[in-house]
């Protein structure tokens, strides 16, 4: 699998992520797949700082 299939899937998951614990509040079974998930690969870290970033970012962007 090429680098940039593999950055958007780490994208995509991270995205998923934040929108999960900006739902509801995750799991302690949630909560141990999402470190696990992070602790697998170092470009999910990556991934999942930056949509968090974004996400906490976005929360200044006027919507009117």
């Amino acid at each position: 699998m090429s680098n940039s299939k593999t950055e958007d899937s780490s994208w995509q998951t991270a995205m998923d992520w934040l929108m999960r614990e900006n739902e509801s509040a995750l799991s302690q079974a949630e909560m141990i797949e999402l470190k696990t998930w992070l602790a697998s690969d170092t470009q999910h870290q990556k991934a999942y700082q930056e949509a968090k970033t974004i996400w906490l970012g976005s929360c200044f962007i006027p919507t009117n």
